[in-house]
């Protein structure tokens, strides 16, 4: 995804920034990462692209910043940047045709910290589409703890690591995004442990292609109902940044590890749980085909 790059939208507080697009179409508010970010994300400080790309200074000094403040002190810092950003209207250089409010995805770096942070974060988002602006979206580490509620517009996907937790992320109300070391294929994949079918980022797949792809031309993770779809679906990404290679290590051991770790007992069941769940999901094509069969049978 393009980073913005310093320009005169560009807004900045003691631990948090508003950056536009390069090109323009959505806005970038990074927040500290030391500070917001959970434990449980398995990238702090092990690859995250935000502390290892061209923003690595910007989020040094965001998390040296935050220091001895809390989650939703950055939260509130964010918040003021988003309600302070175009009081006059939103540039309307958004949406497919860039014809439209601009978007806004937040936190390209840092996360909210709690439900508390998710509200205020609502609130902002609210006043961003009153003002003219495009849809609000965003990934969190968070959604174990934070109720889908708290996030009120905002199209929010829950960041998880295995195939399982797009499950239980699904039954939290969340849709999923998840890293992978390596697309297996271009197009929608499955991974033993889930039901849902998984699609390869448009951007990451088709980001160098001569008609490019981004998030504002996409649009799978701001319009999507991705739940709500017969055949649900959760979105993956590969591996990617300057340490994508730590990144697919730390993927590879956190699989190995969770496999050593599971009982012998239980991975059979989990997986037949798995499959019985892909059948229910998925049985729609398999159902037609079968009634086709049983047609040409009864009428060859």
């Amino acid at each position: 995804m393009p980073f913005g790059m310093r320009d005169s939208c560009r807004k900045t507080s003691v631990t948090c920034s508003l950056v536009r697009s390069t090109p323009p179409g959505y806005q970038l508010p990074y927040a500290a990462i030391g500070a917001t970010c959970t434990e449980g994300c398995v990238f702090k400080s092990k690859g995250c692209f935000v502390q290892t790309s061209l923003t690595a200074k910007m989020a040094r000094a965001q998390d040296g910043a935050a220091r001895g403040h809390s989650p939703l002190d950055v939260m509130r810092e964010e918040a003021t940047l988003i309600n302070r950003a175009y009081r006059n209207g939103v540039p309307q250089d958004g949406g497919r045709d860039g014809q439209r409010g601009r978007d806004l995805r937040l936190h390209v770096g840092g996360d909210v910290g709690s439900a508390e942070g998710a509200e205020l974060l609502a609130e902002a988002a609210r006043g961003w589409r009153v003002r003219k602006g495009g849809v609000s979206w965003t990934y969190t580490h968070w959604w174990r703890e934070v109720p889908r509620s708290a996030f009120g517009e905002i199209n929010v996907l829950a960041s998880v690591e295995s195939p399982e937790e797009i499950e239980v992320a699904a039954a939290a109300g969340y849709p999923a995004a998840i890293t992978v070391d390596a697309f297996p294929s271009r197009r929608a994949f499955e991974l033993p442990g889930s039901s849902f079918r998984l699609i390869p980022c448009p951007a990451e797949v088709r980001g160098d292609a001569e008609e490019r792809v981004t998030c504002v031309s996409c649009r799978l993770c701001l319009d999507r109902d991705l739940l709500a779809l017969k055949v649900p679906r959760a979105i993956a990404f590969e591996a990617h940044g300057p340490q994508a290679a730590k990144v697919r290590d730390t993927l590879i051991q956190l699989r190995r590890s969770r496999s050593a770790a599971a009982p012998q007992s239980l991975r059979g069941p989990r997986r037949e749980d798995a499959m019985k769940l892909r059948e229910m999901k998925i049985s729609g094509e398999g159902e037609r085909r079968e009634a086709a069969a049983q047609k040409e049978e009864r009428h060859p």
